[in-house]
Order: structure tokens, then C-alpha cells, then sequence
């Protein structure tokens, strides 16, 4: 159908031609007939001289069509040209002066979603343009009449109603005689490319807004250029930290700080620097063991860390570190506690103080201050992330190492093992023969070859070359029991054994007596590192529980969760490092042959598990291990 003369609109029903020629003679047969079809109630009120007069002015319109578009052209060639638009992989739109659809290929009605009888007749700025955009398309149209052609892009609107952007190359069409009489528009689907230009504008504005978070320094003091040019040029965290402290108190901002950290993993925040107002403008102090705090303790900068929102107290509070006593002049001061804040996420806590009469002007500073914190909470968000890489890459290094040193100790120790074979074998033939003055000589001997055969087992154990034994469910609860009930005969009664068992009968699948042997070098150890405890009531927590991998898909608890834990003097991080390496041991030479925690290593790997170890030096140092194994169902096997 398509839209008549006048103000009102009447539809012809007439069926959808190739060629417009064809198109206007059938409509002049229809505007010659005598039936016309109101199609509302407001047509029907009209008297048969008007409606005879608008047929007057269809009649004169088919006539104007008739003249722009030859009738010369055969409808067979017509056909033709018609079936190689369709093959076109652009859609193809031909319109008149004023905008009305005379041809739609099927590319066209495939992106629009019309078929080609809906089009034609069709104004085409009506069907496929929103309102707003009527204005540019009618300044367009008149540029084909005055003969240009050009290329832009336009959102076109579906038939269901969403949007698609197109690529559009119009060009004016003449007729035979020279006289434009329309538009020829080839339209292309820019969508995608659209879409994926509109994500990197975005993307682009992120990261410009990231950087202009990063270089804001108007309005700054000094210490604040001093801050931000650390924030932008450095991954050191103790460096930002550092930097942080210092030219805040440095430049007066505030008379002392404290900075804390917020540690997601273990769902604490760690006061990491104290910043004083001493003689020495640079001094700063670095807790070695910096007071800890739950994120779930009543603490006040465990709630900031919490919260994310500013706390400020008048006088002295419960909420206050109980390790702390007030002092008199504390009572008259007023507390403020930071939030720096990431995306959502609270990095860290900047902690000072003021009289109260300074108030107000503590506020302003804060207040100032935002733009800065938004830069360090950048800052150490990067320097987060670096650290992380770190040790990723120096896990890394030690996976490959100990793989490098299992290699090798594997090729050792079955060498070793192929000589101890033949000397045992040779020693007990020995034994059967020898006089009795010899015998002491050929017991000592074999007992230290078996010792060594020992040795050879731990180290295969180690390398995880030795022969695989079938593994079999069993109950790792009751295993550790039976270890403990052993050990607890050569470890001293004053050294407390807590054991923490699982909810309920947690089976594993594995080598019972290689996880035996786990527990018993574990515990061995640990009783090892308690013999010169007197601080402490010397303690070893041990702890199992079922646990499922944060990358497993769903929370189904598919490994047995082994700690042990004591309360030691821990170890500095070069020894801990290398406490895996086989022979390594920091004990005397009569006390250890540094294969107990290399065979715990190799018997985890063998297992399918990993053994990852915390540990730390200090006034509350703690070791911890932890070893996971296969949970398995019930098995005769």
C-alpha cells in the first residue's frame, strides 16, 4: 500500500510489482475503478465530492510518476536487473523526491526486517526513522536534488522495534532525459563495528578517567606532588607507604599518621606504618609484626575497613586497641580514621589525631585530600597487583626447581639403590658364615646399609619416581588418630597436641601409610621447633577439614584439608623458601638429615595434592602447613 495526496490516507489493494512501470499501470486501473476503500471512521463522514476529488489528485499523481519513470524498459530486462540486486551483499533502497520507497532489494528487507511489499509506497523516513532524525534526512534529500552524493551513517530502525546503524552512499537518480527524480542509496550494517567502536570510546574514557585520577595535582602542596609522584612512578609498596607517611606529617597536613592495610586473603588489616611527629623528618616506623585486626572485630579500624566510611571519636573509646592505655591527654582529642577506597573496595586505613579545637580544620584537610587518597588508592592497588605477580613468578621458580632437583634425585637415588641391593645381599650371605668375632662388624654394617635403603625411599618418595602402589580409600581421621597415639610416646608431655577433627568420617583416596608417614614427619617436625619454647606454653594445632578449589564449578568439597600448626620461633623467608629442598635442614647433624619435609612434598605431589606453606618470625610467630588430598567414596579395593 502506499500513501495517497491530501491529508488524509486511503490504501490501494494492490499487489507488489517488480517493475514501476507495471507498479503505476496497475494503479491506474485501481484509480480508474470505481472502488476505494475507506480505511476510518473519519473517511466515512466524507461527501462523495471530496472523495472524488482526492481520487482526482491520486490520478494526478500517477500521472507525474508515470513521466519521471520510463516506461521504455521491458519488464523481462526490468526482471532481470532486479534478480542481480538481490544478489548484492549491501541492501539496496531507491526512493523518490520526496522520500516514498519505489524499490527495496532482499538485502534490504533481510536487515530491516520489512518485506518489500511493506516498503514500497512506504515513505521511507517514516517507516525506518526515528522522529528526530526527520529533519537531517530531508536537508540530505535536498542535497540529491541538487545532484551530490555523499556517505554518512544512520541508525535505522527495525520492525521489532530496535535500532541497527548502517552505512549509507546515496546518490541522486536521473531519468533517461537527465532530471533527478530520486535517490539510489546502497546501505551497508555497521552494527557490529558500531558497537565495538562504542565499547572502546568507553573503554577509552575509563582510561582516561583512570589517568586523570592518577594526575591530579591542582590545588596540591607540596607534599602532595611529592605523594603523587611516587603513586606514578613506583611499584614499591614500601616506597608509596613510606612517601605516603612522611609528607603528610612532613608538610603539617597532619601531626601524626597511621597507615593500616586491608588483606582480603586473610581477612585482616595490619597497621604497616606509624608516622610521628619526631625531630627526624624522615623517620618512620616499620612494625616488623604490626598489630592485626579481624575484619570481623569490633575494633574501629577494622569497622572503617569494613564500612569504607569515615570514623571520627571525641575522647577515648571501647572501640580502641585494648593493648593500648589512654593516656591523660587523650581524653581531650579527637580521632579520625580514612578510608582509602577503590572501586568499591577498601585498601587501606589512614589513622591521626587533633585537639578539638583543630576540628574543623581537620575536616578541611580530609575533605582536600580525597583527590590524593583516589591517587594512592591507585597506587597501591598497583603496587598490589605487581607484588602478586612476584610471587606468582617465584612459585613458579620454585616448581620448576624442585621438578629440576626431583629429577635428579630420582636418577641418584636408583643408582644408589642398584649398590645398596647387592651390599645388604652381600652382607647377610657374610652374616650365615662369619665367625662370631665378626658378627658385631656385619650387624653395624647391614643396620647402616638399611639406614641408608631408608634414605633411598624417602628420596624416591620425594622425586615421586618410585613404584605406584593401588591406592584405596581409607579414613584419614582415624590415621591421624593412630599417629598421634604413637607420637604422643616420644614427644614431650609439656608440648599440648590439639587435634581438630573433621565434622564427620571424611575418606580419602591414597597410600594409607605414605599419609601416615605425612602426619608423622609434620608432627616430628613441629615437636623439633618447640624444644626451646619458654615465652609460650609450646602448642601443636592440628586440623582437618573437607574442602573444595575456588576454581572448582561448583562448592562440592572434593579434597581433604590437612593443618598442622605450632607456636614456634617460625623462620625468616630465605629459610622457608627452601624448606622443601631435599638435605636442607637447619637443625645439628645428629638431629636431622633434611629429607622430612622434601618427602612430605613428594608424597602431597603423588597424591594429586600441593602443599603450600605461612609461616613467620617474631613475638607471635606461627608455622602452618596444609596438604589436600582426594576425598573417595567407600572401596574394597
Amino acid at each position: 500500500g502506499c500513501p495517497l495526496a491530501g491529508s488524509r490516507s486511503f490504501y490501494v489493494c494492490a499487489p507488489y510489482l517488480t517493475a514501476p512501470n507495471l507498479r503505476i499501470q496497475r494503479l491506474r486501473q485501481f484509480a480508474n475503478s470505481s472502488y476505494i476503500s475507506p480505511m476510518d471512521k473519519e473517511d466515512n463522514d466524507k461527501s462523495a465530492t471530496e472523495l472524488l476529488a482526492e481520487l482526482h489528485q491520486l490520478r494526478q499523481r500517477l500521472n507525474t510518476l508515470e513521466k519521471r519513470i520510463p516506461l521504455e524498459t521491458s519488464p523481462a530486462d526490468s526482471w532481470q536487473l532486479h534478480r542481480i540486486a538481490d544478489f548484492l551483499a549491501e541492501g539496496l533502497l531507491v526512493t523518490t523526491i520526496d522520500d516514498e520507497v519505489i524499490y527495496a532489494n532482499a538485502r534490504m528487507a533481510e536487515m530491516t526486517g520489512y518485506t518489500r511489499e511493506e516498503m514500497v509506497g512506504q515513505y521511507a523516513y517514516k517507516l525506518l526513522l526515528a522522529p528526530d532524525q526527520w529533519p537531517t534526512i530531508a536537508e540530505k534529500n535536498k542535497e540529491r536534488q541538487r545532484g551530490e552524493s555523499e556517505q554518512y551513517e544512520l541508525r535505522v530502525r527495525h520492525r521489532d522495534g530496535h535500532y541497527i546503524w548502517m552505512l549509507i552512499t546515496a546518490s541522486p537518480y536521473h531519468s533517461p532525459n537527465g532530471e533527478i527524480i530520486g535517490t539510489v542509496g546502497a546501505h551497508t550494517d555497521i552494527t557490529e563495528r558500531k558497537h565495538l567502536q562504542e565499547n572502546l570510546a568507553q573503554q577509552t574514557v575509563e582510561l582516561k578517567r583512570n589517568n586523570a585520577l592518577l594526575a591530579q595535582q591542582s590545588r596540591l602542596l607540596e607534599a602532595y606532588q611529592h605523594i603523587g609522584e611516587m603513586a606514578l612512578s613506583s611499584l614499591d609498596l614500601n616506597q608509596i607507604l613510606d612517601t605516603l607517611g612522611v609528607q603528610i606529617v612532613r608538610a603539617g597536613i597532619f601531626r601524626s599518621l597511621m597507615i593500616a592495610l586491608v588483606n582480603e586473603e586473610q581477612h585482616c588489616v595490619e597497621v604497616v606504618r606509624i608516622k610521628g611527629n619526631s625531630p627526624d623528618p624522615a623517620h618512620i616506623i616499620r612494625p616488623e609484626n604490626g598489630q592485626r585486626y579481624d575484619l570481623d572485630d569490633k575494633n574501629i579500624t577494622a569497622e572503617v575497613a569494613r564500612s569504607g566510611k569515615l570514623q571520627i571519636v571525641e575522647g577515648w573509646s571501647e572501640r580502641f586497641d585494648k593493648t593500648i592505655r589512654p593516656a591523660p591527654g587523650d581524653l581531650k582529642k579527637v580521632s579520625y580514621f580514612i578510608p582509602v577506597v577503590q572501586e568499591g573496595r577498601v585498601l587501606a586505613v589512614l589513622a591521626t589525631g587533633s585537639t578539638k579545637e583543630d576540628k574543623a580544620q581537620v575536616l578541611a584537610r580530609i575533605e582536600a585530600m580525597q583527590p590524593l587518597l583516589k591517587v594512592v588508592a591507585i597506587a597501591l592497588e598497583h603496587a598490589r597487583l605487581y607484588r602478586e605477580l612476584g610471587e606468582s613468578e617465584a612459585k613458579l621458580r620454585q616448581a620448576q626447581k624442585m621438578e629440576a632437583i626431583g629429577q635428579l634425585t630420582a636418577g641418584v637415588a636408583h643408582n644408589f639403590n642398584n649398590l645398596l641391593v647387592g651390599i645388604i645381599g652381600n652382607v647377610q650371605l657374610a652374616q650365615q658364615d662369619a665367625p662370631t668375632a665378626l658378627q658385631p662388624l656385619l650387624v653395624s654394617a647391614d643396620h647402616s646399609a638399611q639406614q641408608a635403603a631408608h634414605m633411598v625411599d624417602q628420596l624416591m618418595a620425594y622425586s615421586r619416581q618410585d613404584i605406584q602402589i593401588p591406592y584405596r580409600s581409607f579414613d584419614i581421621g582415624t590415621a591421624l588418630a593412630e599417629v598421634v597415639s604413637v607420637c604422643r610416646r616420644t614427644i614431650d608431655r609439656k608440648i599440648a597436641i590439639e587435634i581438630k577433627p573433621p565434622p564427620q568420617r571424611l575418606l580419602v583416596l591414597g597410600d594409607e601409610v605414605q599419609v601416615k608417614q605425612i602426619f608423622m614427619n609434620l608432627l616430628l617436625n613441629a615437636r623439633d621447633a618447640l624444644e626451646e619454647q619458654a615465652e609460650r606454653i609450646p602448642a601443636i594445632h592440628i586440623e582437618i577439614a573437607p574442602f573444595a578449589p575456588e576454581a572448582s564449578a561448583d562448592s562440592t568439597p572434593t579434597f581433604a584439608h590437612i593443618a598442622v600448626r605450632d607456636n614456634g620461633p617460625g623462620m625468616e623467608e630465605k629459610i622457608r623458601s627452601r624448606v622443601f629442598d631435599p638435605f636442607f635442614t637447619t637443625k645439628t647433624v645428629d638431629k636431622g638429615t633434611g629429607l622430612g619435609l622434601s618427602t612430605v612434598y613428594g608424597i602431597a605431589r603423588q597424591h594429586g595434592g600441593w602443599s603450600p606453606v605461612k609461616a613467620k618470625s617474631g613475638p607471635a610467630p606461627f608455622f602452618l602447613y596444609s596438604y589436600l588430598l582426594d576425598t573417595a567414596k567407600p572401596s574394597n579395593q
